[in-house]
């Protein structure tokens, strides 16, 4: 019943502590005049093209079992992500954990049902990067809701509204828990649709600064450009290598692609 409060809605374009700006590093290839031109991304760069912390409040409107409920309800969550290094490309693992707490009123006929809901969830997507684009792979979502009646009431007086009641309480608590697994069932749809976009949208600016960077290094060399990994602090270092046949002016060549880095690294 809390889909609504979904936690993606925060940008993941957000910075996240200092780091490192870009650096170049050149390794002597086959002959005097050919170099191996690697140009390591700033440690936290890619990290923070998805790590965010989430805290949104949403109204909540929905039908389940011929129940129109509304209420308010809170998302608190974080997403962290961890990078990996893998055969010819890079990994980034992306973990979320998060938890939606609402309180709800129901309108079905006479009755007025209220209840709360708790739901945690839990999800993992592993991005790929290989030097040229990022590709998300298949999202794993896990959710668990959980439901309680805490108040069957009408506003009808007298006899008639304790048959209301007592009607109502009885028909809410038989069909609480088929009402739990449909809330359940849709906050998981919402959840994963939300993320989608959110994980669509930010692979797609993402690989549009890769796309820059490809079009500084193309200037450099005709070589194949590959990804690079190298441990580093407990985490893994990204760089794209390619040979080339010159190093004059180089680093104002990158200077752009540096100050771009740096200031999301930051």
């Amino acid at each position: 019943m809390s889909i609504w409060a979904i936690l993606l809605g925060v940008s993941v374009w957000r910075c996240a502590g200092a780091g490192s700006p870009a650096s170049i590093e050149w390794n002597r290839e086959h002959s005097v005049n050919t170099h191996q031109l690697i140009v390591w991304i700033p440690d936290r760069w890619i990290r923070n093209q998805f790590d965010q912390r989430v805290s949104k409040r949403e109204k909540v409107a929905c039908e389940i079992l011929g129940t129109r409920i509304t209420g308010m309800s809170q998302c608190t969550a974080q997403l962290v992500s961890m990078v990996a290094a893998g055969e010819g490309h890079a990994a980034v693992c992306c973990q979320l954990e998060g938890r939606i707490e609402s309180k709800n009123s129901g309108v079905n006929g006479p009755a007025i049902i209220e209840s709360t809901t708790s739901t945690s969830f839990q999800a993992t997507r592993w991005v790929r990067f290989d030097g040229t684009q990022f590709t998300a792979g298949p999202l794993d979502l896990q959710v668990q809701l959980s439901m309680e009646i805490t108040k069957v009431d009408t506003e009808l007086r007298g006899i008639k509204g304790a048959i209301v009641r007592r009607v109502a309480a009885s028909q809410a608590e038989g069909t609480r828990e088929e009402a739990r697994a449909i809330a359940e069932a849709k906050t998981k749809e919402c959840l994963a649709h939300m993320m989608d976009q959110e994980f669509d949208r930010q692979i797609t600016w993402s690989n549009s600064v890769v796309r820059l960077f490809h079009g500084l290094l193309e200037q450099l060399g005709d070589g194949k450009i590959r990804v690079v990994t190298r441990p580093k602090n407990e985490q893994v270092e990204v760089g794209l290598a390619m040979c080339v046949n010159r190093t004059n002016g180089v680093a104002s060549a990158f200077h752009p692609f540096f100050h771009l880095l740096s200031l999301q690294a930051n």
